[in-house]
């Protein structure tokens, strides 16, 4: 097994980058619930579809 380096960074850009969507876009809200990739080395979310209303 190894480690990404970059990995911490890019959890700090997607966190930023949906604070600032927040901001925005306060009626921001999940449409639904995630699909999670099926993968072992490829985890996180497949898609993350929102709304604003």
């Amino acid at each position: 097994m190894h480690y990404c380096p970059g990995a911490p960074l890019a959890r700090l850009e997607i966190a930023a980058a949906l604070d600032a969507l927040r901001t925005r876009l306060p009626n921001l809200a999940l449409a639904g619930e995630p699909p999670r990739r099926p993968d072992f080395v490829m985890r996180g979310l497949r898609e993350l579809w929102v709304t604003t209303a």
